[in-house]
């Protein structure tokens, strides 16, 4: 009777954990729906939903000139999902976002923004052989909305992200242990779930996808991964079998994106529900997705 008791107490307190990080993981989601980058002058790091980013990898940082914050851009433009492209002939930057364009070339007080000519307050400069971009024009012609604070030398960037998913998960359906783990991840996230091969799929609607397959990447999700734009989204890897070498694989195949740390599932593992349930909870956890 007392072995009974204890396991109806430790299924409750199991239950308990499993919808407070349910909750939890909604309301990451909830948060995650907007994007916050802080940069401080002379600081060669910002922060990005209050995780620590490096500008670049030589400890670059934002400057003023003429009373205005200019930075490298990349840095900024990945980590809201945007696309960079640099035409050393011309020396213009194309910045590109979630529909919209905007070009800006060194030296000129002449940006585009979706091809509409605007006049800038201060160009865009060489400094140390680095590419820096007037922050507040670029963030603004985008949606995005600026503060700035004298006292502490910080500028703040909020995107909202209004139409745009949290997460979604992208399984092999060739394999019925890649789907059933699909199936638990999407469930614990609240995530959209969708085959390899679901035409509806678009990665432009997510923050993050979470790739499933079996052994090594199926030639679909291969292609997937080459063909669409990952450009500053989180790609969360789980692999039913040996993961192997395919996280790196992904990191080749998806330009620009960030590859989190994958998760391995034993194929014996999938016969407990509630083991692949545990694992990818403490998964999540680890690569910051859910609060632990």
């Amino acid at each position: 009777m007392k072995r009974l008791l204890y396991l109806a107490v430790s299924f409750l307190i199991a239950a308990s954990v499993m919808a407070a990080s349910a909750v939890s993981v909604m309301a990451d989601a909830e948060r995650r729906s907007e994007t916050v980058i802080t940069m401080q002058t002379e600081n060669p790091v910002m922060q990005v939903n209050g995780i620590d980013v490096s500008i670049d990898d030589s400890g670059t940082a934002p400057v003023i000139r003429d009373g205005r914050t200019l930075m490298p851009i990349r840095a900024f433009a990945e980590s809201i999902g945007a696309n960079v492209v640099w035409n050393g002939s011309q020396r213009t930057v194309l910045i590109t976002y979630n529909g919209k364009r905007t070009q800006l070339t060194i030296d000129s007080e002449i940006a585009y923004v979706d091809y509409e000519a605007k006049t800038l307050d201060v160009p865009p400069s060489i400094i140390n052989n680095r590419t820096f971009l007037p922050i507040r024009f670029v963030a603004e012609s985008f949606g995005c909305d600026v503060d700035w604070n004298g006292d502490t030398s910080e500028i703040t960037i909020f995107l909202q992200k209004e139409n745009i998913q949290h997460a979604a998960v992208v399984y092999e359906a060739d394999s019925n242990g890649v789907c059933r783990a699909a199936e638990i991840i999407a469930d614990l996230l609240g995530a959209d779930l969708y085959s390899a091969e679901d035409a509806d799929f678009r990665s432009d609607d997510y923050d993050t996808i979470f790739v499933g397959y079996s052994d090594g990447l199926p030639e679909n999700i291969k292609e997937a991964l080459e063909t669409d734009n990952y450009f500053g989204k989180h790609i969360a890897p789980f692999c039913v079998g040996d993961i192997g070498e395919s996280e790196r694989e992904i990191s080749l195949l998806a330009t620009g994106a960030y590859v989190e740390d994958g998760l391995e599932i034993k194929t014996d593992d999938l016969e407990n529900e509630a083991d692949v349930l545990s694992a990818a909870a403490a998964w999540l956890s680890h690569i910051r997705l859910i609060q632990p």
